[in-house]
């Protein structure tokens, strides 16, 4: 939506990731999550990008400190197995540590919410147009 031979490779990269955060936030609205999102992995070292999602989503980007989070998963579940922790909740809780947070800028979420608004209009219309017609 709205590209033009004017775009420089910098807005098609910025465009890659508002359309990510866009279906973030999507996910997140069809979860009613309201709380802070925990970002991690290797988009998660992107403050821009992890500011984006914020701003997007509405919501705190909480980037925990460390790697290996699968395996960090792993040995949390083993650890509710044996009974240290009551519940993955707990142990996630117990164990986090945050790196840094990102809030959104809400003047930059108003404008967001608008484009959000717009760019889940016209997916949904695209994704109309390829259902077959009833017969």
């Amino acid at each position: 939506m709205g590209l033009e031979p004017g775009h420089a490779r910098a807005d098609l990269l910025r465009a890659v990731y508002e359309g990510l955060a866009y279906a973030i936030r999507d996910c997140i609205e069809k979860l009613n999550h309201t709380g802070p999102v925990r970002l991690v992995g290797g988009g998660a070292q992107s403050q821009f990008w992890s500011q984006i999602i914020a701003d997007i989503a509405g919501l705190a980007v909480e980037v925990p400190q460390g790697s290996q989070f699968g395996a960090k998963g792993a040995a949390l579940c083993a650890m509710v197995g044996t009974g240290e922790f009551d519940s993955l909740e707990s142990a996630a809780q117990e164990t986090f540590r945050s790196e840094r947070i990102h809030l959104p800028n809400h003047r930059h979420a108003e404008i967001y919410n608008q484009t959000y608004q717009a760019a889940k209009s016209a997916a949904e219309a695209y994704l109309d147009s390829l259902r077959p017609s009833p017969q």
